[in-house]
């Protein structure tokens, strides 16, 4: 029995979910366990609490051979995070773009406004690892960090830099609203990751996107022409190399979204 299935049957009758459910958290249990990313965002098994995937983290750690401790569940605005704290704390030579939504139009962050993005995160990163040597175990509240930390950016640009986006949108909370109307009058580009598992039943095998981002087509355009390498090589295959090594069948699409499309990709 494979770690995947492992995984699965722990958290199928201790989590009360479905068995869909189990398998999607199994899967992003394992990614994050394993370094592929640095957290993942509980927003599908919605009837699995932030303390509840608390207590089969310690299980999960010892199936995945990461340390007691290494993953954490963190919460924002009543959404949880599943993170490894080990990974977190190792992100900082990544090279992430930072989209401003404070303007008129989407644009590159400006000095100021990324000094003080990246001057907020590590306040909160750095919260976080004196909570973890608090509490060993506990849920790490991120509300409490930012209000106690005087934290002015946004929580979409905070989700961002957690589940190690290329690209991430930067604004202050303030302006959370202008950033959403701003957004949606732009076509972006979106790129997403799907897997299905190879050793389904033939009627499951079906193509599912995992994990996803945006950026405006035109500032997608113009980061082609100027860079080599924008991060989104190594944001794919860190994850799919993982994926892969269990039977998943993995790809990278890239569509576009057109302007004033109902959903918005944060």
């Amino acid at each position: 029995m494979s770690a995947f299935d492992v995984i699965v049957e722990l958290i199928e009758p201790r989590c009360g979910c479905e068995r869909s459910a189990a398998k999607a958290l199994a899967r992003d249990l394992i990614v994050v366990g394993l370094g592929g990313r640095a957290s993942f965002m509980n927003d599908y098994a919605r009837g699995v609490s932030a303390r509840t995937l608390t207590t089969v983290l310690n299980d999960v750690s010892r199936v995945c051979r990461v340390a007691a401790g290494t993953m954490r569940v963190c919460v924002m605005r009543e959404t949880a995070f599943v993170v490894n704290m080990s990974v977190l704390q190792s992100r900082e030579g990544w090279e992430r773009a930072l989209v401003s939504l404070e303007g008129a139009q989407p644009e590159m962050a400006g000095k100021a406004l990324g000094e003080k993005a990246w001057r907020d995160w590590e306040r909160i990163r750095e919260a976080m690892a004196k909570e973890m040597a608090k509490n060993a175990e506990g849920t790490i509240d991120l509300d409490e960090i930012i209000e106690a930390n005087e934290i002015e950016i946004s929580p979409p640009t905070i989700a961002g830099l957690f589940l190690d986006f290329p690209v991430v949108y930067a604004f202050k909370t303030k302006a959370m609203s202008h950033a959403g109307d701003v957004l949606s009058q732009c076509d972006l580009t979106v790129h997403s990751i799907s897997c299905y598992k190879v050793d389904e039943e033939e009627g499951a095998m079906r193509d599912e996107n995992v994990y996803g981002w945006s950026i405006p087509t035109q500032l997608a355009e113009k980061m082609e022409k100027s860079s080599k390498d924008s991060g989104i090589s190594r944001w794919y295959s860190k994850s799919a190399d993982i994926l892969s090594a269990y039977n998943f069948v993995v790809s990278h699409n890239i569509h576009r979204q057109s302007a004033a499309c109902v959903k918005i990709v944060f």
